[in-house]
């Protein structure tokens, strides 16, 4: 279970992942790592035969909207973002600006400044409650009790 990852960067034989369930929980709404390179690498994962993987978004979800440390989004005015970038790795291991083909650095043009951050109590309880009963699963965990048979 990865929260909000960022899936800009293409690593060699990336669709090679165990059998194990991959889940990510993602915030349509995030700016500082968005969620179209994640929906991507979940369709290549498919692909691949790889059928246990979802992505699973929220709604006015920005990045950290689990995070109730900022009750409100805000914008990160210092923070580095790699949105823009597309980025993959090399041969030699190393990780390239797929438009320049040269080793990536937070000075590329395609980094920005100033994503949102901020919490959403509403898709936060969502989130929480969908990772809950993907372990209950997982682990084969009973119902909470006074909930059997619902």
């Amino acid at each position: 279970i990865r929260f909000y990852p960022s899936c800009n960067t293409r690593f060699s034989d990336d669709e090679s992942v165990s059998g194990r369930p991959i889940r990510i929980p993602h915030g349509l709404a995030d700016n500082y790592v968005p969620i179209e390179p994640c929906q991507d690498y979940v369709d290549r994962l498919h692909a691949a035969g790889r059928k246990n993987v979802m992505l699973a978004e929220y709604p006015d979800a920005h990045h950290s909207f689990d995070n109730p440390g900022n009750p409100t989004p805000v914008r990160a005015e210092r923070s580095q973002s790699t949105a823009l970038c597309v980025l993959q790795e090399d041969a030699n291991g190393r990780v390239i600006n797929s438009k320049t083909a040269r080793p990536f650095s937070y000075r590329d043009t395609c980094v920005r400044l100033g994503p949102t951050v901020g919490y959403n109590a509403e898709q936060h309880a969502a989130a929480v409650k969908s990772v809950k009963e993907f372990l209950a699963v997982i682990f084969r965990l009973p119902p909470p009790a006074g909930r059997a048979g619902k």
